[in-house]
């Protein structure tokens, strides 16, 4: 054998050995990128599940909640600082109110007095 044709078969050696490991480059990337697939879709599963479990629980709560809320505002205003009513049927300028409501408990039984107004709420 010739110098030239040692040369060009030392070629197609090494060409070959290229192939290969070009080939199991690329098979060794494809094997990345389905393990890397399956644990975004296994984190996205887990995600998913979290919120399944999340709004299943906000639905069984909102079982126990109002459809409807209704908003009560009470004012409570002396006479000594409003001047008189206009009305023949309201109260007089004489009545007071009384300043300590919360000094009062649930079950004790209300005193109404001249002057006096008490209001206990639930």
């Amino acid at each position: 054998m010739s110098a030239g044709e040692l040369i060009k078969e030392q070629i197609q050696i090494r060409t070959k050995e290229k192939a290969k490991l070009v080939g199991a480059c690329l098979k060794a990337k494809e094997k990345s990128k389905k393990e890397k697939a399956k644990i975004i879709k296994k984190k996205l599963r887990q995600k998913a599940e979290v919120y399944k479990e999340k709004k299943r629980i906000k639905a069984e709560r909102q079982s126990f909640w109002p459809k409807k809320t209704y908003r009560v505002t009470i004012t409570i205003e002396s006479t000594s600082t409003t001047p008189g009513s206009s009305r023949r049927a309201s109260i007089d300028d004489n009545t007071m109110v009384d300043n300590n409501l919360s000094s009062t408990t649930f079950h004790e039984p209300l005193k109404v007095a001249a002057g006096e107004i008490s209001l206990s709420l639930s």
